[in-house]
């Protein structure tokens, strides 16, 4: 009888240390993988968190041309936002400066600033992250003086780029546009009377431009 209730009792004890250790496996299932999708990615060159939302603060400075006398410089900064995942939008302005041979001035120099419409678009989610972009608006005629009269037009700029890794909050950039600037230039001709007449001369600048700059998310 003894033998017996010993039998029994043993058998419950090992059916209770059986349970045990099935409750306890679960348990450290359930924990690790809690700690799995609540674990932060302390990487300061990749984010996790939707840029959706988000507002960036980009300013780029490019140089174009055939240097000395057919040159362009153009320095400009964006305020855009991530509408998804990839794409960003925005407004912006910079300051252009483009100069270029004439048949009947020399070497002629002419200031922009241009104000535009920016997109961008992310090509991929790498740490390295290449993307496309176009600017397009109006470039506005500055620092004239008595002798200059030109006028502003159309500014374009397409182009493709590299976002670099860095802090959540700083990307450098590095891209290669084509910036493309209207302008009217007067030009002094004559009728058949040998009268001198003033003519607009309609002029594209048209160049390829190296452009470095940064990128600041600023708030979301």
């Amino acid at each position: 009888m003894i033998v017996k209730k010993c039998i029994v009792v043993f058998c419950l004890f090992l059916t209770s240390i059986s349970s045990y250790a099935q409750l306890t496996a679960a348990s450290v299932l359930l924990d690790n993988h809690s700690l799995s999708e609540n674990k932060i990615d302390t990487n300061p060159f990749t984010t996790k968190e939707s840029e959706v939302g988000s507002y960036r603060l980009s300013s780029t400075i490019g140089l174009g041309g055939n240097f000395p006398d057919n040159v362009t410089t153009d320095w400009d900064i964006v305020l855009g936002k991530f509408i998804s995942q990839r794409l960003l939008v925005g407004l912006g302005f910079s300051l252009g400066f483009n100069s270029g041979d004439t048949s009947w001035n020399g070497v002629e120099e002419q200031y922009f600033l241009p104000v535009f419409a920016y997109s961008r678009y992310y090509l991929a989610k790498n740490r390295y992250r290449p993307f496309i972009y176009l600017r397009l608006g109006h470039g506005f005629p500055r620092l004239k003086n008595a002798t200059e009269d030109y006028k502003g037009g159309l500014n374009f700029q397409p182009g493709i780029g590299l976002q670099f890794p860095s802090s959540n909050k700083f990307h450098f950039l590095l891209k290669v546009g084509r910036n493309i600037q209207h302008t009217k230039l007067p030009v002094t001709s004559f009728n058949a009377d040998f009268d001198p007449i003033i003519l607009d001369h309609s002029r594209w600048y048209n160049r390829t431009m190296l452009i470095i700059g940064l990128s600041r998310k600023i708030f979301k």
